[in-house]
């Protein structure tokens, strides 16, 4: 498996933007998410396009390095999954670490588990 992404503020700074591409087994993804807070409802928020016609929203919760997201996916198919992000992060924020566990009708999975660091001369 493959990933990369680009994250960067936009909007003034009010929200994140992170695009990128998923590759592994003979398949690229694209995607497009963007985070925000909430005022409101004092929470991170986020909302997923995928280029094979999945979408996504959630919630981010962050505490010292560490982040958990919790989203809804509706798959190309129609079909809604749960879904629960762990990431960990460097103390220098150079490389990240994450796991993705999901449940459908059921049945639980963990999509993905990834490690990675920043390209060097990339901010």
């Amino acid at each position: 498996m493959e990933w990369h992404t680009h994250i960067h503020w936009i909007l003034g700074g009010f929200a994140l933007q992170s695009d990128g591409i998923w590759r592994g087994n003979g398949t690229e993804l694209h995607y497009l998410e963007i985070l925000s807070y909430d005022p409101a409802q004092k929470i991170n928020t986020f909302s997923g396009f995928q280029s094979d016609g999945s979408t996504w929203i959630g919630t981010a919760t962050f505490n010292d390095r560490t982040s958990v997201e919790k989203m809804t996916v509706i798959g190309p198919d129609g079909k809604v999954a749960t879904c629960r992000n762990d990431w960990a992060f460097s103390a220098d924020g150079r490389a990240v670490s994450g796991k993705q566990e999901c449940e459908q009708d059921g049945v639980r999975w963990v999509a993905f588990t990834v490690k990675g660091t920043r390209i060097k001369g990339e901010t």
